[in-house]
Parts: C-alpha cells; structure tokens; sequence
C-alpha cells in the first residue's frame, strides 16, 4: 500500500488508529478528513513514510501517541504533530531520522 487516499472520507475514528509495518507507505494524506480519534494513534515501522500531515486536521485526539521508528520521516514534523494533538508531554517519538525539508 502506498498511500492511504481511499480513506479521505474518514472523519472520525472511535478507537484507536494503527499504522505499522508497511514498507511502501509513503503519506498519511488520506486521512486530512479525519477530524476526531478516540484513543490512540500508533505510526511504526514504515520504512518509507515521510509525512503525517494528513494528521493535522484532527482537531479531537483522546489517546496516546506513539510514532516510532519510521526511517524516512523528520522528526521536526513528528513533532509539530504532537504539538497540534496536545500530546507533547506524553507522547512516544522517536527512531524517526528522514531529512527534514
């Protein structure tokens, strides 16, 4: 899989959201519709992910995040993220080392 577009239509998720384990994934862009996720929100091991934008127009988060070992992703980015969830504090972030734009 590489990007997540059939899922733009998202707009809330009660539960907790996990993306791991896929070596083509490039973005998160599909979910830019996503407006609410109810617990948490894992993003691990994606060998070729390099952006979580698509997260950024959540704007209800009620869990812990996690995003973890992503190798084309900049962390600076992983971090605005937090921020933008509120979760700077609890969050788990790191292993992310993708070149920052």
């Amino acid at each position: 899989l590489a990007d997540a577009d059939g899922l733009q239509h998202l707009v809330s998720v009660g539960g907790g959201l996990f993306v791991a384990a896929n070596d083509g994934l490039l973005d998160l862009d599909g979910f830019s519709g996503l407006l609410r996720i109810g617990a948490d929100l894992t993003i691990r091991s994606n060998q070729m992910l390099s952006s979580v934008s698509g997260f950024l127009g959540v704007q209800d988060f009620a869990g812990a995040l996690m995003i973890t070992d992503n190798q084309a992703l900049c962390q600076e980015r992983v971090a605005e993220l937090a921020a933008h969830l509120g979760v700077t504090d609890s969050a788990v972030l790191f292993g992310n080392d993708g070149a920052c734009p």
